[in-house]
């Protein structure tokens, strides 16, 4: 069996859930077969940015984590992918924030 490996990234299109220290919602899918919704892009205390993984919140008070890696290489792994691509997109975002509206039609924009 090969190893796990993160073959994408997308990130949740509304930014409701952005507030506080949640800066993004993110799915990621792993070997192009299983997909994991409910991940999350946060920023620490620090202003160090780490991704947070899915807790069921349905058992009142207590959060439990319902999807989390047992390998430190894996977890490297998925935050280091999540990190990558909320970097560059939020640089391609920034990027076309000066645009008109008439220039971003003309740019392949998600």
């Amino acid at each position: 069996m090969e190893s796990l490996k993160v073959t994408a990234v997308k990130f949740d299109s509304e930014k409701k859930w952005c507030i506080g220290e949640v800066k993004d919602r993110v799915s990621i899918i792993l070997n192009d077969q299983l997909i994991i919704r409910g991940l999350s892009v946060r920023e620490g205390v620090d202003g160090m940015l780490y991704v947070a993984m899915p807790r069921d919140l349905s058992d009142g008070e207590d959060m439990k984590a319902i999807v989390f890696p047992i390998t430190k290489e894996l977890r490297d792994h998925i935050e280091n992918k999540v990190l990558e691509a909320y970097k560059n997109r939020s640089i391609k975002n920034e990027n076309h924030s000066g645009l008109r509206s008439s220039d971003k039609r003309n740019h392949n924009m998600d």
